[in-house]
This record gives structure tokens, C-alpha cells and sequence, in this order.
């Protein structure tokens, strides 16, 4: 009779077994699909650094000329404020503000001597290599995250000035 009883004790606890192992599963899918959002987040993000790089060689190789380059550039960064913070908005801002100085210096002064033409091209030459370290801590796949325990002390700072501000407004008689 010993060989039943293993198979009583299975019995019992196969509906257990299989919770953990749709638990498991379940945790798989939900790293599965969180390193999918990652990915995604990046290839986004990275078109908006290639797009950026791109114009940015462009500008200061031949100058660009006409409001159409800067157009199509404004255009195809256009959505990169959902994407990034303010300082690589800023980023791009400058890079747009700097070829936008460039194009008509570099038609008039073809020669290359003028002073301004020599300062506005060592501008795009350095925002160029600011590029990587503007873009870089947004095109990073695996960084490292703040133990547990640090995270959730944050997200309850945060939490208590938010409910501070929000009971205040309530209270606020309008003007």
C-alpha cells in the first residue's frame, strides 16, 4: 500500500504545483514583456538620436540651408519630448539654433576665414561631442536600479507630497 500513498500525496498537491507553476509563468511573461517596453522605449529613442547626429553632421559639412532641412528635422524630433527630459530637448534646441546661425555664414563666407563663422562651427563641432554624453543615460538598456528598499522609500516621499499638495487644493477657496 505505500505506492498509493504517493499518489494520494500527488493528488493533494497537484492543484498547488500547477498554481505555482502558473505563477511562475506568470512572472516570466511580465519580465518577458517589460524587457519588450524597454526595447521599444530605446529604438524610439535612438531614431531621435540618429535623426539629431545625422543633422548635425549635415549642418556643419554643408550647411543647412532653408527652413525645409530644419522643418523635416523639427518634424521627425517632434515627439521626442514624450521620449526624453529637458536637457536633451535643450540639446536639440541648441543644435537647431546653432545650424540654423551656420547656413548663412557658410553661403557668404565660402573661404571659411570670417571669425563667426570659425565660432559657430566649433559650436556644432562641440555639441557634436556632447552628443553621446547627452543621449547616453536614455539609450542605456540595463541600468542599474536602486535596491528595493530605496525604491519604495522614494516612491513613498513622493507619494506623501503629492497627497499634501492635493489635500491643499481641495481646500483652496478660488479667487
Amino acid at each position: 500500500m505505500p505506492h498509493r500513498d504517493w499518489i494520494d500525496l500527488l493528488e493533494a498537491f497537484g492543484p498547488l504545483i500547477a498554481a505555482f507553476v502558473a505563477v511562475g509563468v506568470g512572472l516570466m511573461q511580465r519580465h518577458l514583456q517589460k524587457q519588450q517596453l524597454k526595447q521599444d522605449l530605446f529604438e524610439k529613442r535612438y531614431k531621435v538620436y540618429a535623426l539629431t547626429q545625422d543633422f548635425a553632421a549635415a549642418a556643419l559639412r554643408v550647411g543647412v540651408s532653408g527652413d525645409e532641412a530644419i522643418t523635416k528635422f523639427s518634424n521627425g524630433t517632434a515627439h521626442a519630448e514624450f521620449l526624453f527630459d529637458k536637457d536633451v530637448l535643450e540639446f536639440i534646441d541648441s543644435i537647431k539654433n546653432i545650424s540654423r546661425a551656420l547656413a548663412p555664414v557658410q553661403e557668404a563666407d565660402v573661404t571659411g576665414t570670417s571669425s563667426l563663422h570659425h565660432d559657430l562651427k566649433m559650436g556644432m563641432l562641440f555639441a557634436i561631442d556632447r552628443m553621446n554624453a547627452v543621449f547616453r543615460p536614455y539609450l542605456q538598456l540595463n541600468r542599474p536600479r536602486a535596491p528595493w528598499y530605496s525604491r519604495l522609500d522614494a516612491y513613498m516621499e513622493r507619494l506623501t507630497d503629492d497627497s499634501e499638495q492635493r489635500l491643499n487644493s481641495r481646500y483652496q477657496k478660488p479667487s
